[in-house]
């Protein structure tokens, strides 16, 4: 599962195995590995972030996917151009979590299924 604690990604997977049974629990901050990150997109969907302005403020739109995926900086101008053209596609959580954190730096944004 992907969450959100203090405004920040957060994913959690919880397994067993069925030889031994040993349940183990695997935590991480940031971006969901892309393995666990594929399998949330396939089991919940796809949502898809839309700027209400095309015209927002890119400063803040910059800031805030560092901020959500620890990207580099060209790694988040490809995110934000992305944004302002087609919409930025990911899970529901970290859809979310973006148009909130775009909401507090006065950026409008809306989430969609697909």
């Amino acid at each position: 599962m992907q969450l959100v604690r203090d405004n920040r990604l957060r994913w959690e997977l919880d397994w067993n195995c069925g030889a031994c049974g040993t349940v183990s629990c695997d935590r991480g901050s940031g971006p969901a590995p892309s393995e666990l990150r594929e399998e949330l997109l396939s089991q919940h969907g796809r949502h898809r972030l839309r700027l209400e302005n095309s015209e927002s403020r890119g400063g803040a739109i910059l800031r805030v996917f560092r901020q959500v995926f620890d990207s580099s900086l060209a790694e988040s101008r490809e995110s934000a151009d992305r944004l302002r053209r087609h919409g930025f596609e990911g899970t529901l959580v970290e859809t979310e979590l973006l148009s909130e954190l775009l909401w507090q730096q006065g950026v409008r944004s809306s989430v969609v299924p697909g």
